[in-house]
């Protein structure tokens, strides 16, 4: 028998059905399906089932409806009780339940039912004529998943593809669905990062870190490493701040929850590591930069230093500016920095070469169906910042923009919308008023950057008190030192260009009005008019001017 998916279709599954009465036109055919797993669910693949397992599942639906599940041994080794447990389990998990369960190895085979267990005479009439008790539904599903999650290295990898899409849900988008940070459709894998992370794997270093600007691609990067890792190996995946009980005890829950048997977190570890002898598990961990906890540092040390002389491997990313920290501690190397492959102590993302950035911009053009053209300025800040081709791309949808330049105010509000949802809840308003701030002393004074002093004199920020931190790391502003000055400015030189010549000119405008409003001495409705002028931005100010206007004329 050839083991290919058609063959075994048509050779094996297609002529036992004709056998028992059914026609291939009633038939629909799934090879690749999902079963779930507590809350989790999992892809079961006919091509990689073939490729590693040497059999193949199939759901087979008869009017859009669950019909049943067909385990096919590719190789025509005898039936035995595996097979039928494991087709058994796979009917109960995919949703809704399938009735019947099906065995073949191409010459033997046995139709059990799903409820029971018990073998199941082979006609159509007996198979159409079997339902499950609703009552009982509950109770087989509860049973088939602590049946089915046993530590096995099958187990455990269709438990890690479930895990990392839990964990990636809030990241991972399509091509539908472009408001998510990794969209599988625009992502380009860098090669040379692609390089370091297949060198470090041989290696006997635990830790590889990934930094990088904000903007830069480091969540892109680890989400589509980690899917790309998963062929092969077991790979689990969180963002940093989900990790509430810790490293080792996240993980530990995760498997509990879903697995029958429980272990604490050394256990499990332990256990995971005696299964995968020959292969590398390999946890990624985004955004320690962001982790709320006190102790992340030491609990990133600790977890290296204990999974050195096992199979376990950690790639973790962090903002660039942020990542010192993590590596000394008052002039004293961390336990961390001791673990860390590379002699620079990370691998700092760069922009793609002339073959990635070309074959991003082609993926980008055929998502977003846009085939306009770019000035060079454009390109070299999107080479440098990735995420600002999906702001130009959007805007030059909706807008139908024949030339992209930074010359489009869209792209700018597109922009400072992305920024400010960057930041915590707490930094927004604070990040608001900061910013347009700055944009009008940088205005008046005819300045690309200004002492922190002045920012906060005229901010009344007490010397004492941090201009928060996030405005840096999320790279909306950029600090630097001149001699023994702080100065303050915008990260994004076309950002500042525009808040300096479109914005504050305007808000100083709105300001003389407000000026003339005061004079005017209306009253009652100065507190109104003032908050809407303080607010203003360019499509808003004429709605300012005519509430103005008929308060006083009017």
């Amino acid at each position: 028998m050839k083991n290919t998916e058609e063959d075994i279709k048509l050779k094996v599954i297609m002529s036992w059905l004709k056998r028992l009465g059914f026609e291939e036109n009633e038939m629909e055919f799934e090879k690749t399906f999902t079963i779930r797993l507590g809350k989790l669910s999992a892809k079961i693949c006919a091509e990689e089932q073939i490729k590693i397992h040497r059999r193949l599942d199939i759901l087979v639906k008869r009017n859009g409806e669950n019909l049943f599940v067909i385990e096919v041994k590719t190789d025509g080794k005898k039936l035995n009780d595996n097979d039928k447990e494991q087709a058994i389990i796979y009917a109960r998990l995919v949703n809704p339940i399938a009735s019947i369960a099906m065995v073949t190895n191409g010459k033997e085979s046995k139709i059990y039912r799903t409820g029971d267990k018990t073998e199941l005479e082979q006609n159509k009439e007996a198979i159409l004529g079997y339902k499950i008790n609703t009552d009982d539904i509950q109770r087989i599903y509860a049973e088939a998943l602590e049946n089915f999650i046993g530590y096995s290295a099958e187990n455990v990898k269709t438990f890690c593809d479930a895990q990392i899409k839990d964990n990636m849900k809030t990241l991972l988008g399509t091509s539908e669905e472009l408001n998510k940070k990794y969209i599988p459709e625009l992502y380009v894998p860098s090669k040379k990062l692609a390089k370091r992370i297949d060198e470090f794997l041989v290696s006997d270093k635990p830790v590889f870190a990934i930094i990088g600007e904000s903007g830069s691609g480091k969540t892109c990067s680890m989400c589509g490493f980690a899917i790309n890792l998963l062929k092969d190996n077991p790979v689990l995946f969180y963002r940093a701040n989900s990790l509430y009980e810790g490293i080792t005890k996240s993980i530990a829950n995760d498997f509990n929850w879903v697995f029958s048997s429980y272990y604490d977190d050394i256990q499990l570890l332990k256990r995971i590591n005696k299964i995968f002898k020959d292969r590398k598990i390999v946890i990624f961990i985004d955004a320690v930069d962001d982790w709320d906890s006190a102790n992340k540092i030491a609990m990133l040390g600790n977890f290296a230093s204990k999974i050195n002389n096992l199979n376990f491997k950690l790639i973790i990313s962090c903002k660039s500016s942020q990542w010192d920290m993590f590596l000394c501690d008052k002039g004293i190397p961390t336990p961390l920095s001791e673990e860390i492959y590379l002699s620079s102590k990370y691998y700092l993302i760069e922009p793609f070469d002339d073959e990635e950035f070309f074959t991003m911009i082609k993926k980008y053009q055929q998502v977003y169906n846009y085939y306009g053209t770019f000035g060079e300025d454009v390109l070299k800040e999107c080479r440098k910042l990735p995420f600002l081709l999906k702001l130009f791309f959007g805007v030059a949808r909706i807008k139908k923009i024949p030339h992209l330049n930074f010359s489009i105010k869209e792209f700018y509000d597109e922009y400072y919308k992305t920024i400010i949802d960057r930041l915590p809840n707490r930094d927004k308003e604070y990040a608001e008023r900061i910013l347009k701030l700055l944009a009008r002393i940088l205005y008046e004074n005819n300045l690309n950057s200004i002492k922190e002093e002045l920012l906060r004199a005229e901010g009344h920020i007490p010397n004492n008190e941090d201009i928060r931190h996030s405005l840096f790391e999320c790279n909306i502003l950029e600090k630097h030192k001149i001699d023994s000055e702080y100065y303050i400015g915008f990260y994004f030189q076309k950002y500042r260009e525009k808040q300096i010549i479109i914005d504050a000119p305007i808000r100083a405008n709105a300001e003389a009005y407000l000026d003339l409003y005061i004079k005017l001495n209306i009253g009652s409705e100065f507190c109104i008019l003032r908050n809407m002028i303080y607010k203003t931005i360019e499509h808003e100010l004429p709605e300012a001017l005519e509430k103005l206007a008929s308060l006083h004329f009017c």
